[in-house]
């Protein structure tokens, strides 16, 4: 009987042992598979995310080449007008010359350029969402009414310099409802981001127009200027 008991304990160890080796395979198993497929997501996350941040990168490039190139062009017209041709000077080819362009002209093209900025960034999405509110006659919260000037002030930095020193008597307030103006805002909108009531959009737009040279003037406001 001793002996019967002695083999009875030694095979329910076996059997123990069969069934500890069996769940210790299955768990090294179980962690070898999931360990295999974060490994794989974490792989694919990684290469998504470097391909949409070379994208991103890629954009950004084409979008600052453009802008250098329209400011190299103004630049060159400013010189050209600013420095009289040598005395006894060959004429330029006019298949070579470059063809003249106006400040304004060049600004038309930065504009452009700035509206295909706006249309892709996260705020044409934000003024879309929150339709509901412009027609209300909300306001935006006076976080993100600051963060988005910050956005415009980065944007049209390079017209705003322009028009600021073509217009020295334009305040802060003034160039940035212009910015908005040549996004395409309606006063509904302008009023909604500088919080305030469409009808001191419409003072303001009237109290510009003597700080703004006509050619300014009209290149901002368009046929509200007429």
């Amino acid at each position: 009987m001793n002996k019967q008991r002695e083999i009875t304990e030694i095979k329910d160890k076996h059997v123990l042992e069969l069934h500890d080796r069996e769940l210790s395979s299955h768990r090294s198993r179980f962690l070898w598979t999931w360990g295999f497929f974060l490994a794989f997501f974490v792989l694919a996350a990684s290469i998504v995310l470097l391909l949409l941040d070379r994208k991103r990168k890629g954009v950004r490039l084409k979008y600052e080449t453009e802008l250098r190139d329209i400011k190299q062009r103004y630049l060159t017209q400013a010189v050209r007008k600013e420095e009289p041709a040598a005395e006894g000077a060959p004429p330029i080819p006019s298949d070579k010359e470059e063809p003249a362009t106006s400040s304004l002209a060049l600004q038309e093209e930065r504009k452009l350029l700035y509206q295909r900025q706006y249309e892709a960034s996260e705020w044409a999405r934000f003024f879309k969402k929150h339709q509901p509110d412009i027609r209300a006659k909300q306001f935006v919260t006076v976080a993100d009414a600051e963060q988005f000037e910050r956005y415009l002030s980065g944007l049209f930095v390079d017209m705003l310099v322009d028009m600021v020193k073509e217009n020295p008597d334009l305040t802060d307030e003034d160039t940035l409802h212009c910015a908005m103006t040549l996004l395409g805002f309606k006063p509904s909108q302008i009023a909604y981001c500088s919080r305030t009531s469409s009808a001191s959009c419409y003072t303001r737009r009237s109290r510009m127009k003597p700080k703004l040279t006509p050619e300014w003037y009209q290149f901002i406001f368009g046929k509200a200027a007429e």
